[in-house]
């Protein structure tokens, strides 16, 4: 008779009628007090229903009659877990995984041990086991990815290349399933100063474009044929990137540069010789010219001609703007023959990084020394509200040119930082212009910020007149980084009013 009510306990155990299940599996009790299996079947139901108190008394029990239940274990070590009963989950875990090795359950339940006592490595160690031993298990594939994001970071911070290497190569099974472990595997190999190891997880970002059938460029000089640079990255990495434009050219007899079609004007000057093309969906019919014997996307080419930082050359400005038009906007904000013009910009857009890169403008300009100085607003987007509330407060004039629009005329936008002095910004494309123009730029950025401006330094291989004000981990605010760049601001300032 126990026989035959104890399987109808776990039927309906199996069948997620655990209320049956737990009136049949103390039935089972009434009348076979020290049966190990009911009392673990329902331990089982009071930790599913959220008892683990109450559990507990029933694992134990059953644990000490049937010590060698796998089942019995995995259970008790759970409840254990979700108490805090650290050192004793720990053990029971390790009894089972000495009975079994490859119980997912096991490693599973180890990786959060080893989470708690914050030994990423083994923890990483037992969540990738289990996901590896059941891959369709969302739970523990997921485990595996948070650890590892934890570890890849860490060892950023740390600066070691060498672990960044070895687990991303070791678990290849998580990244290229995942879109994120890809992109941070790809930043942090990419801002420790490994750019073509980072590329090498990049994710495709092309695939939803017109493939070419162009054979990939692989670096050396071409013949007669001509070479094609795909772009396809945001505004700031194009601008970032144009500085290998002149390396490319040297290689090819005939250089085409597809880009955001705004810096068509801007980079033809820039750039004499090389042949822009702007950037659509569809590409242009041009790009389909059989002239073009190679093609290569502007990161690979990035990663061929900078694959580590000691592979920059000095840096120089190397964008050109109109000269009359930058003449005529310099005359126009240089009220005053001893005036300064600090071009500001304060806010990032568009990338989901944004809102970590943003600083209110009242931090970016209050306290700064405004005698004989000029602000002027080199914001893409609308941001006259606030710059009017901004003005009324600290009874400033923040020039806001209508002639200016960044977001459609880069070449004019060029041409209005170059008239700048000296350019104050958060991490946005205006750093970029103001760095490849050469203007004496100011940077405030976040702790963990795009890999483009790498670790800890505050100058930058790319533009050599670009500073950099790193914002800790530690600093709950902008306030300690603006001030550490105020005060080189108020330096700068003094020296080109003496200059001036």
């Amino acid at each position: 008779m126990i026989e035959g009510v104890f399987q109808q306990a776990v039927i309906a155990f199996n069948d997620g009628q655990f209320g049956a299940a737990k009136t049949l599996f103390r039935k089972v009790l009434s009348m076979q007090p020290k049966n190990g299996q009911a009392l673990s079947g329902l331990g089982a139901i009071l930790a599913q229903e959220g008892k683990p108190k109450k559990a507990y008394k029933y694992l134990q029990e059953a644990n000490l009659l049937l010590p060698n239940s796998l089942d019995i274990l995995l259970n008790y070590a759970g409840v254990c877990l979700e108490l805090k009963k650290i050192k004793m989950a720990k053990d029971l875990y390790e009894r089972a995984l000495k009975i079994n090795s490859n119980v997912p359950e096991g490693h599973n339940g180890m990786g959060f041990i080893y989470e708690i006592l914050r030994d990423f490595d083994q923890s990483f160690w037992h969540f990738h086991q289990a996901s590896l031993l059941q891959s369709d298990n969302s739970r523990f594939v997921d485990n595996a990815k948070r650890i590892f994001i934890i570890l890849i970071n860490l060892a950023k911070i740390d600066g070691d290349t060498k672990k960044i290497l070895r687990i991303s190569k070791e678990v290849q099974d998580l990244i290229y399933n995942d879109l994120e472990l890809q992109l941070s595997v790809a930043n942090s190999l990419s801002i420790v100063g490994l750019i073509d190891e980072g590329q090498k997880f990049t994710p495709d970002s092309t695939s939803e474009f017109t493939k070419l059938n162009i054979v990939e460029w692989d670096g050396h000089i071409v013949g007669s044929s001509g070479l094609l640079v795909r772009s396809e990255q945001g505004v700031g990495d194009q601008l970032l990137v144009a500085s290998i434009i002149p390396e490319l050219k040297k290689k090819c007899s005939h250089l085409i540069v597809e880009c955001d079609r705004r810096f068509i004007s801007l980079f033809s000057r820039s750039f004499p010789g090389v042949e822009f093309v702007g950037w659509r969906e569809p590409p242009v019919e041009r790009l389909f010219d059989s002239n073009i014997g190679k093609q290569i996307s502007l990161m690979d080419a990035c990663a061929l001609h900078r694959p580590n930082l000691a592979s920059f050359p000095k840096a120089r400005p190397y964008l050109h703007t109109d000269n009359n038009l930058t003449g005529e906007l310099f005359e126009k904000y240089h009220q005053t023959k001893n005036s300064l013009v600090i071009g500001i910009s304060w806010a990032s857009t568009g990338t989901p990084a944004a809102d970590q890169k943003s600083i209110p403008l009242i931090e970016m300009v209050k306290q700064l020394d405004f005698e004989c100085v000029q602000l002027l607003s080199l914001q893409y987007g609308d941001y006259s509200e606030e710059i009017s509330r901004v003005e009324k407060k600290l009874g400033v004039n923040i020039i806001q040119d209508p002639q200016v629009d960044p977001l459609e005329d880069f070449d004019t936008f060029a041409s209005a930082v170059e008239a700048c002095d000296i350019v104050i910004s958060c991490s946005n494309v205006t750093v970029h212009f103001a760095g490849a123009l050469g203007i004496p730029t100011y940077a405030v950025i976040p702790a963990d910020p795009v890999w483009t401006w790498f670790l800890e330094r505050s100058d930058s291989p790319w533009y050599s007149s670009v500073e950099l004000f790193r914002r800790t981990k530690k600093e709950k605010s902008w306030r300690p980084a603006i001030d550490r760049m105020r005060g080189v601001v108020e330096k700068s300032i003094d020296k080109l009013k003496l200059i001036k």
